[in-house]
């Protein structure tokens, strides 16, 4: 910054001496005229920079999904070259850093770099320049704007979402039902596939109370943040997946060393557990709460590749 104005000065001044050598060699009139204007540049533009620096103001917003700088100024003054200085604070991995970047109009900004969390982004500082940089204004602002970032759902394979829906075993989380056969008006999404495939008929599941199935998922978030990404995309496709069936959710999952847990009752309830996970300090903690145990032996969920996950179907103990 201090550079810039620095280098800008030497530029202003070294060719205001080369128009005051040119006069004294050929003592034209014109050179003097033009040495004379050229003295009061620096004024005129210390004070267009004070009326912009009133004029304008800068704004962050959320479009379509993409978090933007807004320039607002008069259209008379146009735009001057303004740095804009940002805290980013990531409330997941509680990473803390500053940058800097120049603005001449209304732009995206770019978080490729961000892998998963909530960023809390707060416009700390505007720094205005004169048409000829040689002086520059500070004006201190906080502007503060939250937004989550989170993989899309990934899609899972046929024996993950059959690990998923494990059947009546020993006080699992499916609550009491009888079965009886397939008949015309049945749900199709109530049958009862593995007693099905044994008895070579369709049957169907009858349930004493349809809301009072609840699955408890407990998230382990302890690994990289790679590892945490994949857990959170597949979260999402496996909530989606057991509310599609009227099963309701209760998500476990570790703050640092702090044991939470979230019901999830419908699909909008997803995005909010996400962003109480994922506004939350990073887990410290991998082991399965005494208060859980896995429904069956083994009983994680696979990707397409058939790698493990670090999400596992419970109940409470």
């Amino acid at each position: 910054m201090k550079k810039r104005c620095f280098l800008s000065w030497i530029t202003y001044l070294s060719f205001w001496f080369f128009l005051i050598v040119a006069f004294i060699i050929t003592d034209a009139y014109g050179l003097f005229l033009l040495c004379t204007i050229f003295l009061f540049f620096p004024l005129i533009s210390y004070i267009i920079l004070r009326i912009q620096a009133r004029a304008i103001h800068l704004h962050l917003i959320k479009r379509k999904e993409q978090i933007w700088i807004e320039v607002q100024s008069h259209p008379f003054f146009g735009n001057p070259l303004l740095q804009a200085k940002f805290n980013r604070y990531q409330l997941f991995t509680q990473d803390n850093s500053t940058f800097t970047i120049s603005v001449l109009k209304s732009t995206p900004l770019s978080f490729e770099d961000e892998q998963l969390g909530v960023l809390k982004l707060t416009l700390e500082e505007i720094r205005f320049y004169d048409p000829l940089h040689l002086f520059y204004f500070r004006k201190k602002q906080q502007d503060t704007l939250r937004f989550m970032l989170v993989p899309k759902p990934s899609a899972m394979t046929a024996a993950s979402l059959q690990s998923a829906m494990v059947q009546k075993k020993e006080g699992e989380w499916i609550d009491k039902h009888e079965v009886r056969e397939y008949q015309p008006g049945d749900s199709l999404k109530w049958i009862h596939h593995k007693l099905s495939y044994k008895t070579q008929k369709i049957m169907i599941r009858l349930f004493e109370n349809e809301n009072s199935e609840t699955a408890a998922l407990f998230l382990d978030l302890s690994s990289s943040l790679s590892e945490c990404k994949q857990c959170i995309a597949f979260y999402q496709s496996l909530a989606s997946f057991f509310l599609q069936h009227q099963i309701q959710l209760k998500v476990w999952y570790y703050s640092q060393e702090k044991l939470c847990c979230l019901d999830v009752q419908s699909p909008k309830e997803i995005e909010v557990s996400l962003y109480q996970i994922l506004s939350a300090p990073k887990s410290t903690i991998s082991s399965l709460p005494a208060k859980l145990r896995l429904i069956e032996h083994g009983n994680y969920l696979f990707d397409e590749k058939g790698g493990a996950l670090s999400i596992k179907v419970c109940k409470l103990f």
